[in-house]
C-alpha cells in the first residue's frame, strides 16, 4: 500500500519554515499482524542555511 506525506512547520523559534515531503511504501505479511515499511523523506529543516535532508528508513512491525 503505497502512501505520500506532507510535513509544514511554522514554529516562532526557528527564523524558516520546515518543510519535508515522505514517500513510502506499506506490506502487510499474514493479514495484518505484521508489517514492513520502505520510507524515503527529503526536507529541509528550520535553521537557516540548513541543507535538504534524505533519509531512507525501513522498519518491520510484528504483532505478537
Amino acid at each position: 500500500m503505497p502512501y505520500i506525506s506532507f510535513n509544514r512547520a511554522n514554529l516562532d523559534v526557528t527564523p524558516e519554515n520546515s518543510n519535508e515531503v515522505a514517500f513510502g511504501l506499506n506490506y502487510f505479511v499474514n493479514g495484518h499482524f505484521a508489517k514492513i515499511t520502505a520510507e524515503y523523506s527529503t526536507g529541509k529543516r528550520g535553521t537557516v542555511g540548513a541543507p535538504n535532508t534524505s533519509i531512507f528508513r525501513l522498519q518491520t512491525h510484528i504483532f505478537l
